[in-house]
């Protein structure tokens, strides 16, 4: 009775929140609106605790705490007691904290040096202007209508500490990647063991694209976390199947489903999976009557609502099921383009073989395909050489008799499907959030079941096998983590990436002079280049950063087909004839520094003027 009280209170908190938000056109309410949303979806997750949890939330219990507390401490020394308490904390826990914490804070502030993509609208602009209260509804959705507002609301939180800085969303993404890793851990640990849990955690963070995505874009990384979460709880929740967990689960889901449209694949997927174990193992069993059944899917949707909150007020279809990145609709631009001459089953056979292609290579992106789009470095999620050790780990997870395995088998193959191969963009890494979790634990199935493998073998062969396993290890998984930070492949911006990569550490460095010499004090700011740079500071994601760290200043551009590429002017005024100006010289790499200059090289000059 007490989970079913629970239940209640979040409905009617949920209803209270859909109410005031639709008496409220002008958003005066939507912090409590929020708050009373957030407090409901939180007494959701409640009942995913172990029912023997609910049984102690008793008024007596609460009442004797003082008195156990003192009863306690009487027949018990101090010493005793922390030598106890140092028994039972997991201290390979703690050393996973720590090391993942040094390595994703490791220059955070200089490593990407700049902030050009997307990280910093969805993560710093979108939370600036929540806080500013630019943007009023917190409800609606981000840019390209691809996640929920509810992202930047949590780096708004890192607003009001950093400001108009890099580490309110580098910070943003770090606390989630951070959380991410000690659930994975857990997870590892409650499935395998603490060695295991340990291991599994080390490969993710071999993973390039997940070391970029935690120090960068809080929107991917945020996906990464969901993907963890729901394969935890869903893990848990197949042992006992209840029906009040799967409920509590239901919320999660619709909770997840604000946010990136990669999310949302797993969180469709996993309901219909989840929600159909359970109906068709209580119909094979015949515990519940047909009614109960019905009713009780009636309670999960509405669960799911709950977790979805408001937002509903602003999902059109559309968006729900993110038409604008689906394959049928590049498929129907290219059919407009090509003569209408095919046959509907000529252009169904094609689109079928296209699609089979497509997840072919989405398949591949595991340990051979490269990804494309925000992350520069070019390279598959895990070293090909990990191609043995991911095809072992599937076959551990077909062949072992926890049958739980086959969800690690399902996402295993279902991700390459919705999030690239049913896509416009084949192997886009910024929506492979869910893959690097999955990819991690696979590889580190068939590491554990090859070494497990090796102790039937004589004692001198099992000493070469475990041996060489942990040299591929290290060798491997070791120069995919070294490369991130001695290549550099994060220095490279998503929209540089030919012999302009300069461009992205000049403009950078400018806004630095800019705040240094003080320039944004007269409210605006007179960039002079030639049409190569210019074209580059006209872009969006440029008038972005300047609306982010300069808020409230105007620029304007002049081109001069006279400058070189590697040279900047600043200055106030944009009327002076340029000549006429007196312009100071400022060079940031003179002398090369790591992260904070071109790794090409490429040298440029400042030039700016003061008033």
């Amino acid at each position: 009775m007490r989970r079913i009280g629970i239940m209640y209170i979040a409905a009617v908190l949920y209803l209270a929140s859909m109410f005031l938000y639709k008496i409220d056109p002008e958003f005066h309410l939507r912090w409590i609106v929020f708050a009373y949303w957030i407090v409901s979806v939180l007494l959701m997750v409640l009942l995913l605790l172990p029912t023997s949890w609910f049984s102690r939330l008793r008024w007596k219990n609460f009442t004797t705490f003082p008195a156990r507390i003192t009863s306690t401490f009487r027949n018990i020394s101090l010493r005793s007691l922390i030598s106890q308490t140092f028994a039972q904390i997991d201290w390979v826990f703690i050393v996973v904290v720590v090391l993942f914490s040094a390595v994703g804070l490791f220059a955070i502030t200089v490593y990407p040096y700049h902030t050009i993509g997307d990280e910093l609208r969805d993560g710093g602009l979108n939370a600036m202007q929540l806080v500013t209260g630019e943007i009023k509804n917190i409800f609606a959705w981000g840019r390209y209508e691809s996640h929920g507002l509810i992202i930047p609301t949590y780096s708004a939180l890192f607003y009001l500490i950093f400001k108009n800085s890099p580490l309110t969303f580098k910070l943003a993404a770090f606390s989630i990647a951070l959380v991410g890793v000690a659930t994975l851990y857990i997870w590892g640990r409650r499935s395998h063991s603490r060695g295991f849990a340990a291991l599994l955690v080390a490969i993710l963070c071999s993973i390039p694209h997940f070391l970029y995505y935690a120090r960068t874009e809080v929107v991917v990384i945020f996906s990464t976390f969901w993907m963890i979460f729901i394969l935890f709880i869903a893990w848990e929740w197949l042992k006992k199947r209840e029906w009040q967990s799967f409920v509590a689960i239901c919320a999660v889901l619709g909770f997840a489903a604000g946010f990136h449209g990669s999310t949302r694949t797993i969180v469709l997927f996993t309901g219909l999976l989840l929600g159909g174990i359970f109906i068709v193992s209580e119909l094979m069993a015949k515990k519940t009557a047909l009614w109960r059944l019905c009713l009780f899917v009636i309670v999960a949707a509405f669960a799911f609502m709950l977790g979805f909150g408001p937002r509903l007020f602003n999902t059109t279809p559309e968006i729900a099921v993110m038409s604008r990145s689906l394959f049928t609709k590049e498929v129907e631009n290219k059919a407009e383009r090509e003569e209408k001459t095919l046959t509907l089953q000529e252009k169904i056979t094609t689109s079928v073989v296209s699609l089979g292609e497509k997840y072919k290579k989405s398949l591949m992106v595991y340990v051979y395909e490269p990804t494309t789009t925000h992350f520069a470095g070019k390279v598959s999620i895990l070293p090909f050489a990990a191609i043995i050790t991911v095809v072992v780990g599937i076959y551990a997870c077909l062949v072992n008799k926890d049958r739980r395995y086959l969800l690690i088998v399902f996402y295993f193959f279902l991700i390459p499907l919705t999030n690239s191969a049913l896509t416009e963009v084949t192997n886009g890494d910024h929506r492979y959030g869910p893959i690097y979790p999955i990819a991690a634990i696979v590889a580190t199935i068939g590491i554990a079941f090859l070494f497990k493998e090796a102790e039937k073998l004589s004692a001198k062969r099992k000493l070469f096998t475990q041996g060489g396993l942990i040299f591929f290890v290290i060798l491997f998984h070791g120069w995919s983590f070294l490369s991130f930070f001695v290549t550099q492949p994060a220095s490279v911006s998503m929209f540089r990436l030919d012999s302009r990569v300069y461009q992205d550490f000049m403009f950078t460095d400018s806004l630095a002079l800019i705040s240094e010499q003080r320039l944004d004090r007269y409210g605006k700011v007179c960039f002079t280049t030639n049409k190569r740079n210019a074209d580059f500071l006209d872009k969006m994601h440029i008038k972005e950063q300047v609306q982010y760290y300069l808020p409230g200043v105007k620029y304007q551009i002049v081109t001069n087909p006279d400058l070189d590429d590697h040279s900047l002017y600043i200055s106030t005024d944009c009327d002076t004839p340029f000549e006429e100006v007196v312009w100071e010289e400022r060079r940031f790499c003179e002398q090369k520094t790591w992260f904070t200059c071109p790794p090409d090289g490429s040298q440029y000059v400042l030039y700016y003027s003061v008033p």
